[in-house]
C-alpha cells in the first residue's frame, strides 16, 4: 500500500488488531525505520504511535478543525492540559518580558496560569477558537493561538520562553499555523501586532510571511512607556513568498529550506570546505528528503569538524562508531562511514587537480550552467554531466553518489542554476 501520499495529512487509521488512531499523520521510508527502529517496511507515525504498513487495515483521510493537533519538523502544537499551568508559570509567570509591550501576564500568578490554561481547554468545543501549546519532545517551550475571529480575520499571537528563543520555533510554529488558519479554517485574512522595539517578534512575524501593513506611532502604551505599534497581514491565497513564482513552494514551509533556497541553493561556490559539505550532505539525503538533512545540517557539522577535508580524512573508526549515537545524524553506519571515504578521495582529488574547486567546475568549463527552466516539471534529476560525474567519483572511491545525488550536488555549489525565470532569486550568483 502507498502510504507516503498521507505525509502530513490527517488521517484516521484502523489496524489490524483492531486499534482506532486519528492525527496528523508522519510519513516514515523503509531506510529510516530500518535504522532507528531495525523495522523493514516504511509506517505512519500519529503522534507517538507507529503503525508498519502491514499493520493498516484501512487508512482515511479526514479534516479537522478547531485545536488540532498540528506536527512541524521539531514540535508538536497540541491542546492545553491542567498540569501545564505549573510549567508555563514556571516559565512565564516570573518573566518581566511579559508585561513589557503588553502590560499584562495572564500566568503572573499559579492561580491565574490554572485560570487561564482552563478557560482554553473550556474554549475547545468551539470550531473557531485556536490555542497550542509548543511542545518538544514533551518540554513546553511556549504557546501560540489565534483569537476575536470576525467573520473576516482573526488575530495571531505567541510567545516562547527565554530559554527556549533563538531557535526558530516561533517561527516555524506561526508559519504553520498561518496556513492552517487560512487553508484548512478558510479564514481569508490574519493579523497580528508587535511593538516596533520587539525586533524578535518582528522577525518572528516577517520571516513566517506576514506583511506590515502599518505602523502607529505611540499606538502602545504600558504604564509610563509609548511604544510604535506594528500591524502585519497575512492573507489566503496571496502569500508574498510563494506568488510570484512557484520556484519556493517546496521551501516555504521550513525556514530553514527557504534560507536555503534564496541565499544558497544554485549560488556560485569555490570555497572546498563548503563543497566537501555539500558533496556529503547531498549523499547523507539518499532515500531522505533535503528537509530532513538541512534539519540536521548543524549536527552533522559538529560531528564532522565543519567538514574540515583533512580532519574527516583522520577520523578513526572507533570515533565513527561513536557517532552512531549522534541523534542529531541519520545513525546509518554506511552514510556515517563514508563521510571519511569521500575524504579521502578528495585528498587524492586535491592532489590531482591542486583543489575540489578546479575539478568540479572543470566538468563545466569553468562557467555555470543556466537552465532557463519556465516551470518545475521541466527541471532535470539528472544530467549527462551528472551521470559522468557520478561514474568518475565512484572510481575514485567515494560512496553516495549517485546521478541523482550528484545534480543536487551541482545545484547546491551552483555548477548549474535551476531557479525558475520568475524567481527573484535566480540572478544572484555568488554565494
Amino acid at each position: 500500500m502507498d502510504i507516503s501520499k498521507y505525509d502530513g495529512k490527517y488521517v484516521r487509521i484502523r489496524d489490524i488488531y483492531g486499534e482506532s488512531f486519528s492525527g496528523r499523520a508522519s510519513y516514515a521510508g523503509e531506510e529510516f525505520l530500518e535504522c532507528e527502529y531495525g523495522g523493514d517496511e516504511d509506517g505512519i507515525f500519529i503522534e507517538d504511535c507507529l503503525i508498519y504498513n502491514t499493520q493498516i487495515k484501512s487508512i482515511e483521510e479526514i479534516v479537522p478543525h478547531g485545536t488540532a493537533e498540528i506536527w512541524t519538523e521539531n514540535l508538536i502544537l497540541r491542546r492545553y492540559q491542567p498540569d501545564d499551568a505549573e510549567l508555563l508559570y514556571d516559565k512565564f509567570g516570573t518573566d518581566p518580558d511579559m508585561y513589557k509591550y503588553s502590560g499584562w501576564n495572564p500566568y503572573a500568578t499559579m492561580e491565574m496560569a490554572q485560570e487561564t490554561v482552563q478557560r482554553f481547554i473550556d474554549s475547545y468545543d468551539d470550531e473557531r477558537s485556536y490555542s497550542w501549546v509548543m511542545d518538544v519532545d514533551g518540554v513546553v517551550v511556549g504557546t501560540i493561538g489565534a483569537y476575536d475571529f470576525d467573520g473576516h480575520q482573526i488575530e495571531v499571537g505567541f510567545s516562547v520562553s527565554k530559554d527556549w528563543q533563538g531557535r526558530g520555533f516561533a517561527t516555524e510554529a506561526l508559519t504553520k499555523i498561518l496556513e492552517y488558519l487560512t487553508e484548512n479554517e478558510g479564514i481569508p485574512c490574519v493579523t497580528a501586532w508587535c511593538a516596533a522595539e520587539n525586533t524578535g517578534s518582528r522577525k518572528v512575524l516577517e520571516k513566517s510571511g506576514m506583511k506590515l501593513i502599518r505602523t502607529e506611532k505611540g499606538g502602545l502604551t504600558v504604564g509610563d512607556n509609548k511604544y510604535d505599534k506594528l500591524t502585519f497581514e497575512y492573507w489566503r491565497g496571496e502569500d508574498p513568498q510563494t506568488k510570484e513564482s512557484d520556484c519556493r513552494l517546496w521551501a516555504i514551509k521550513d525556514p530553514l529550506l527557504t534560507e536555503y533556497h534564496d541565499h544558497e541553493w544554485c549560488r556560485i561556490s569555490h570555497d572546498d570546505r563548503h563543497i566537501f559539505e555539500m558533496l556529503c550532505l547531498e549523499g547523507q539525503s539518499t532515500g531522505l528528503s533535503w528537509r530532513t538533512i538541512i534539519n540536521k545540517r548543524q549536527a552533522y557539522k559538529d560531528a564532522f569538524f565543519n567538514f574540515d577535508i583533512d580532519k574527516c580524512a583522520a577520523m578513526t573508526d572507533d570515533y565513527l562508531y561513536s557517532l552512531m549515537d549522534n541523534t542529531g545524524l541519520i545513525r546509518n553506519k554506511n552514510k556515517i562511514f563514508s563521510v571519511r571515504k569521500n575524504a579521502v578521495a578528495a585528498k587524492k582529488i586535491i592532489d590531482e587537480f591542486g583543489s575540489l574547486d578546479a575539478y568540479f567546475w572543470g566538468y563545466t568549463g569553468g562557467e555555470q550552467i543556466d537552465g532557463h527552466w519556465q516551470t518545475s516539471a521541466e527541471m532535470p534529476t539528472e544530467s549527462e554531466i551528472s551521470r559522468k560525474m557520478s561514474h568518475d567519483l565512484k572510481k575514485r572511491g567515494m560512496a553516495f553518489v549517485g546521478p541523482v545525488i550528484t545534480y543536487s550536488f551541482m545545484q547546491a555549489i551552483g555548477l548549474v542554476n535551476d531557479h525558475l525565470l520568475d524567481c527573484r532569486f535566480r540572478n544572484l550568483q555568488e554565494r
